[in-house]
């Protein structure tokens, strides 16, 4: 009975440890890489979305541009044009070899929005890079942000071994104290086990509280340490989602982003504004059961004929009329469209 009871034990610390490791790799890394790469995705929309409405003149202009962006947001930014020329890039000033056969370039150019993992020649490195065409006046190319894979890869690593030697101390520690303490450690066993199923069903932050000094008190300290680090690093990536928002919320162009089924993704209040709905929760609306205009509906079966941008001007009534831009762009990632992104612009008093 003794022995079924160790092999009980060891086989429950031993599961308490895989669902959490489990949960914690597999869940939590694949979750702030994929995060990370649709926000730095985001990030280049969001960045070629103020490049097309800028005005430059000269070389200059171009390579101001890309160094306060990349200063602002901590990634490489570069500008190529239609026949891969490098017109500015964040990291150097020097000549640049042509771009065009770049994978993520080839993508963009004809019209995605896409994210591209390889070797950068210029800096010796394994990049994330994230693509999207862009215009400006006559320049007509691909605006690219792109970020180091080693912060992925380093966090990979370091994930991998922490594991392997929670894994290992946690079960040296259960192979001891299971000689002395068998009926004593049952109900922290038991502790242990439902948080660890908690924590993988979305419970982050669980703790296990004990007043315990010796191994299952430790134990409960690097489960209580694991799960606070995911605790935390999904609360990053929620800040991270808030000042995305902020960005939106700052702008005073409407900006809404629709799926393929027109059901609005995202909006900000200045969407809110210009169409007539202050106030309004539209967040997973049809846009055409909340907006009646010609000139936004035809720029969007513009972009789904075609696979590209338009620029379209016309009028819109709340309350008065007002003359609008809509700019209209897909959103594409490597392997599916996401819908469209407009960007609505009261252009009264231009006119």
């Amino acid at each position: 009975m003794q022995k079924k009871l160790f092999f009980s034990y060891l086989f429950i610390i031993l599961l308490a440890i895989g669902i959490s490791a489990i949960a914690f790799w597999g869940k939590g890394y694949n979750y702030i890489i994929h995060q990370g790469q649709e926000y730095y995705l985001t990030q280049a929309e969001l960045v070629a979305d103020i490049f097309s409405q800028e005005q430059f003149e000269t070389i200059e202009e171009y390579n101001t541009f890309v160094n306060q962006y990349a200063e602002k947001y901590h990634f490489r930014v570069t500008i190529i044009d239609q026949e891969g020329q490098v017109y500015a890039d964040s990291i150097t000033d020097e000549p640049l070899e042509n771009h065009a056969s770049r994978e993520e370039i080839v993508r963009a150019l004809k019209g995605e929005s896409v994210t591209v993992n390889r070797f950068s020649k210029t800096t010796g490195q394994q990049y994330s890079y994230s693509a999207v065409p862009v215009t400006n006046g006559d320049f007509s190319g691909v605006l690219r942000v792109s970020l180091p894979l080693s912060e992925f890869k380093s966090l990979n690593g370091e994930l991998i071994k922490s594991i392997i030697y929670a894994i290992i101390f946690c079960f040296v520690i259960a192979l001891l104290a299971a000689f002395v303490f068998m009926e004593l450690l049952s109900k922290p066993i038991d502790e242990i086990t439902k948080a660890a199923v908690r924590v993988s069903e979305g419970e982050l932050g669980t703790k296990i509280y004990t007043r315990e000094k010796n191994q299952i008190g430790r134990l409960a300290g690097a489960f209580n340490t694991m799960s606070g680090n995911l605790k935390n690093t999904v609360e990053n990536l929620t800040q991270r989602n808030a000042e995305l928002e902020a960005m939106l919320s700052s702008m005073t162009a409407g900006v809404i982003a629709i799926n393929d089924k027109d059901e609005v993704l995202l909006y900000n209040n200045s969407f809110l504004q210009i169409s007539n709905m202050e106030g309004q929760n539209i967040k997973g609306q049809s846009l055409y059961t909340l907006l009646r205009n010609a000139t936004v509906f035809d720029a969007i079966d513009y972009v789904r004929e075609h696979n590209t941008s338009l620029m379209k001007e016309g009028v819109i009534s709340s309350g008065d009329y007002h003359n609008i831009r809509v700019t209209a762009a897909p959103l594409q990632g490597a392997a599916k469209s996401y819908g469209i992104l407009l960007l609505i612009e009261d252009i009264t008093q231009i006119k």
